[in-house]
C-alpha cells in the first residue's frame, strides 16, 4: 500500500493518507455543527416543558383557589407556565401562620383567667378541649407548611408529568370538564360544612369570640388537601385506565400499528404514571396521618370522656358542643372512606394491567413481549401501597381498621368516665 507524504509545516511530514486527513476534518466539523445547534437554556422549546394547558388549569383551578386563600399554595402558575413560590410568599405565609397561633394562644390564655372567675366544670371542660385543639391545629399546621415549601418541585413535576400523560393518551376535554365542575361542588361543599358547623356552634354557645370562628374555618384546609390527594390520585387511576385500553386497541388487527415507537412511548408513560404515583404518595401521606391520629382517634377518645362527665352533672346545654365536635368528625371519616376509594381503584387498575401483560407474554411480537416484561418488572421492584407512615395501609380494609379501633377505644373511655 502506497502512502503520500504531505507536508504540513516546514519540518514536519504528515504520514497519513488523504481519507484519514478528509475523516478527521469531517469529524471535526461535524463536531462543531453539534455544538451549534445546542439550544440556549432559557430558549421557548425548553420552557415549554413547563407549560399546561388550559383544561388542566380550570380542573385545579378550586383548589388552587382555596390553598391560596390560606396562603399555603402547593406552587403558582402564570401565564400556563407552572412555577415554584417565590420565597416572599412562602415568608408570608409563615408569617401568618405564626400571627394566627400567637392570637390563638392569647385567646386561650384569657381562658384560663376566666376558669377562676366563672363556672367551674364549664370552664374546665372548655379550657382542656381548646388547649387540645390548639397542639392538634399547631401539629398539623407546621407539619402542612414545611411538607408545602419542602416538597414544591415533586408538586410541580406531578402537575407537568399528568399535562404530559394526558397529551400522549389523548384525554377527553369533556371528561376534564366533568372533573372541574365537580371540584367545585366539592370545594363548595365542604365551605357550607364549615359555615353551618360555626352557625351551629353560635347558636349553642353564649360567648362565642372570633378566634374561634377563624380556628374553624382554618381546619378547612386540610380537607381541601385530601380532596387534592384524592383528585391526583383519580387522574392517575384514569391515565392507568386510558394507556391499558390504548394496549388493547393495539392488539386489534384492524389498526396498523408502529410496534416498536408505540409500546416505548407507552412504556415511557407507564414510568411516569408509577413516579406520579410515588410523589402522591410521598407528598401527601401526612395528611391521613393528621385526620387519624389527631382529628379522629384523639378528639374522639377525648369529647366522649367529657360528654359523659357533662351528662352526669346534667349541664345539657354544654353537651351539644362535644356531640356537635363528633358529628363534625365524620366529615373526616367521611374524606378517609373517599380517599380509600379512589387507592382501591388505582390499586385494581394496577392488576388490570398485570393481567393485560400477561396476556401479551403469548405474542410473537417481541415489542410486545418486550413491553410486557418491562411493565410487569416495574410492578414487582417498585409498587406498594399508599400507607399512614407503614402504621395503616390506605386500602379498603383501612374504613374497617379504623371503625373497629374508634369503637373499641370508645367503650374504653366511657367504662373509665363512667367509674
Amino acid at each position: 500500500m502506497s502512502i503520500d507524504l504531505h507536508f504540513v509545516a516546514e519540518g514536519t511530514i504528515n504520514l497519513k493518507p488523504p481519507c484519514v486527513i478528509d475523516m478527521c476534518s469531517y469529524i471535526k466539523t461535524k463536531r462543531i455543527a453539534i455544538v451549534e445547534t445546542i439550544p440556549a437554556v432559557c430558549s421557548t422549546k425548553i420552557l415549554n416543558r413547563d407549560l399546561i394547558g388550559e383544561d388542566l388549569q380550570s380542573v385545579l383551578r378550586p383548589f388552587n383557589f382555596m390553598q391560596n386563600v390560606f396562603m399555603c399554595a402547593k406552587y403558582s402558575i402564570c401565564n400556563n407556565i407552572v412555577s415554584a413560590n417565590s420565597c416572599f410568599y412562602n415568608l408570608i405565609g409563615m408569617f401568618c401562620l405564626i400571627l394566627y397561633h400567637g392570637i390563638y394562644f392569647h385567646h386561650i390564655m384569657s381562658l384560663f383567667i376566666k376558669f377562676y372567675k366563672g363556672d367551674l366544670p364549664y370552664h374546665f371542660v372548655l379550657n382542656l378541649i381548646n388547649v387540645f385543639d390548639y397542639f392538634a391545629y399547631l401539629s398539623g399546621d407546621l407539619i402542612n407548611s414545611v411538607s408545602h415549601i419542602a416538597h414544591s418541585c415533586f408538586n410541580i413535576q406531578l402537575v407537568l408529568k399528568i399535562h404530559h400523560m394526558f397529551k400522549v393518551l389523548g384525554m377527553n376535554t369533556d371528561k376534564l370538564r366533568i372533573y372541574t365542575v365537580q371540584n367545585w361542588i366539592c370545594v363548595i361543599l365542604v365551605n357550607l360544612s364549615i359555615v353551618s358547623f360555626i352557625i351551629f356552634y353560635y347558636l349553642t354557645s353564649v360567648d362565642i369570640s372570633i378566634v374561634e370562628v377563624i380556628t374553624s374555618y382554618a381546619s378547612l384546609s386540610y380537607d381541601v388537601n385530601i380532596l387534592y390527594a384524592l383528585f391526583m390520585t383519580k387522574l392517575i387511576e384514569k391515565c392507568l385506565r386510558l394507556l391499558i385500553e390504548r394496549v388493547d386497541n393495539s392488539r386489534n388487527p384492524y389498526i396498523n400499528v408502529q410496534y416498536e415507537d408505540f409500546y416505548t412511548t407507552l412504556f415511557d408513560v407507564y414510568l411516569d404514571i408509577f413516579e406520579s404515583y410515588k410523589i402522591v404518595e410521598r407528598t401527601f401521606r401526612q395528611m391521613p396521618t393528621l385526620l387519624v391520629m389527631f382529628f379522629l382517634l384523639f378528639q374522639i377518645a377525648f369529647y366522649t370522656i367529657f360528654t359523659a362527665y357533662l351528662c352526669l352533672r346534667n349541664v345539657i346545654m354544654y353537651v351539644l358542643l362535644p356531640l356537635a365536635s363528633l358529628i363534625w368528625n365524620w366529615k373526616n371519616v367521611i374524606l378517609l372512606i373517599w380517599l380509600s376509594v379512589e387507592c382501591e381503584r388505582f390499586y385494581s387498575a394496577i392488576k388490570d394491567a398485570q393481567c393485560a401483560c400477561n396476556m401479551m407474554m403469548r405474542s410473537r411480537i417481541c415489542s410486545e413481549t418486550r413491553f410486557s416484561k418491562n411493565i410487569l418488572r416495574v410492578q414487582r421492584a417498585q409498587f406498594k401501597k399508599m400507607s399512614v407512615y407503614g402504621l395503616l395501609c390506605v386500602d379498603a380494609t383501612l374504613p374497617l381498621k379504623l371503625s373497629s379501633f374508634i369503637t373499641f377505644h370508645t367503650i374504653v373511655c366511657l367504662q373509665f368516665a363512667y367509674l
